[in-house]
């Protein structure tokens, strides 16, 4: 089916909920919409819905692996919102549309490639950072990806997330398991996929070529140039072709990607461990630039609250900044997907401010160490618990108050929990969703994803 097919279904809708408002694209899989979300004639909101034909006997599969996707939540993988089946008067028995409901993406990386050819080194750090940090999530699910190229890496706001699962595999045997079916892209297999074997090392073979190409704008096996057999032989004999240039740092983490053997590889970890920001020596305090990215807005206030210990405040401030700076003011408060598009300069400095005037005893780039030590929880669970008992937001089992967290540092640094301010997502509730009290799963549910959305990030 064409494009032509697709597009003639804008105006139309999809299981009586979702109104097809524009076409976006179509390939292979179907076609992908902007779409509302209409419930009793209100727009809830606007998802982009990829709506594909399957035939009625595959039906079940296809809409469990959906339903998987759907499950699936991490800073960096797309969100997928639910899975549909039909339009409207659907009578075909043959075939049914199924709908996969995501969040709107800006672009994709093949998109932002085509305008650059080449990317700056840390702007590479911090994509394959990002895109390493939801394999390193899908692996420990035991997940394997199985397309991993510049088409389906997407740039939500400043936030770029893996996507399209349609081939995704669930490992069944451990560590690995077997296909008999050639899928994926072939300018991104490993060796392995030829003799039918899945592991995650798979995922981490197309990882090094993405990076190689955002390096270089070259494929490590000529394979813009070459395909079919000729690539399968490159790549099963041959060893990749490095450009003259590459620092050391990358070709090292190029060489542990293209290892033949899957079991030696390097892991997805491995290469999130290698490409993680370098602690960088940050300007003085009196030199650090103070202004917003949008324009108008400043931190200055801020600096002077942290400079004369007025922690309560400062938070106060912090909170009030960040929803200047997203457009939030009149709400008064942040949504995930503010703290996912939030500026990476304003982070940094509202980060640097409040460790140095603390004397590293407070900062988001503080909290994240301890969630890090706690595991890096990646959803509701013991360690996410404990990392907010670390922090001083829950004790024995009861969500603290805010008012109640802020008289604890009255007299910081000097006796107070590490990480404690600035409270981002508890000061929600204080912005008034449900009054001054922390709440019910609702609110443990809000928390986690907004704590994750920043922690998560690899600017901290």
């Amino acid at each position: 089916m064409d494009r032509r097919f697709w597009k003639k279904m804008v105006g139309e809708q999809f299981n009586h909920k979702y109104h097809l408002v524009q076409f976006i694209d179509s390939g292979s899989f179907g076609g992908v919409f902007l779409a509302n979300e209409v419930i009793a004639d209100r727009v809830i909101r606007q998802v982009a819905l990829k709506v594909f034909l399957v035939e009625t006997s595959q039906l079940d599969v296809q809409i469990a692996e959906l339903r998987l996707a759907t499950r699936l939540k991490h800073p960096h993988l797309l969100d997928c919102f639910s899975s549909e089946v039909g339009f409207e008067d659907e009578e075909d028995e043959e075939e049914k549309y199924l709908g996969l409901a995501m969040e709107p993406a800006t672009e994709s990386l093949s998109q932002y490639l085509a305008k650059r050819e080449t990317l700056p080194p840390q702007e590479v750090r911090n994509i394959i950072g990002q895109i390493a940090s939801a394999l390193v999530f899908l692996h420990s699910q035991n997940i394997v990806h199985r397309d991993l190229k510049p088409e389906n890496i997407l740039r939500v706001g400043e936030v770029w997330k893996v996507a399209d699962f349609g081939i995704s595999r669930v490992l069944t045997q451990g560590t690995s398991t077997k296909t008999t079916q050639q899928i994926g892209t072939p300018v991104y297999q490993p060796p392995e996929s030829y003799q039918g074997e899945i592991r995650p090392g798979w995922d981490v073979w197309s990882l090094g070529i993405l990076l190689q190409q955002m390096l270089t704008g070259k494929h490590p096996f000529s394979a813009n140039t070459i395909t079919g057999p000729e690539l399968m032989m490159k790549v099963m004999m041959q060893e990749p072709e490095f450009p003259e240039g590459l620092s050391d740092e990358f070709l090292t983490i190029l060489k542990g990607c293209f290892v033949k053997n899957p079991k030696e590889r390097w892991t997805a970890q491995q290469v999130l461990d290698a490409v993680k920001p370098c602690q960088e020596t940050l300007p003085s305090i009196d030199q650090l630039d103070l202004s917003s990215k949008r324009a108008g807005i400043n931190y200055y206030k801020l600096r002077d609250l942290l400079a004369a210990k007025r922690w309560e405040d400062a938070d106060e401030e912090t909170a009030a900044r960040m929803c200047e700076v997203m457009g939030r003011a009149e709400e008064g408060w942040l949504r995930v997907e503010d703290i996912e598009q939030f500026p990476c300069k304003d982070l940094k400095i509202i980060d640097t401010l409040w460790v140095h005037y603390s004397q590293g005893k407070f900062g988001f780039s503080v909290q994240k160490k301890i969630w890090i030590e706690c595991g890096s929880p990646t959803s509701y669970s013991d360690d996410w618990l404990r990392f907010c008992e670390r922090v001083g937001w829950r004790e024995g089992g009861k969500w603290m108050r805010h008012s109640e967290i802020l008289n604890r540092v009255e007299n910081l640094p000097s006796s107070g929990t590490p990480g404690t301010i600035p409270v981002l997502w508890v000061g929600l509730v204080k912005f008034g969703f449900v009054g001054k009290v922390l709440v019910g799963l609702w609110f443990e549910n809000l928390s986690l994803r907004l704590a994750l959305s920043l922690l998560s990030r690899n600017d901290l």
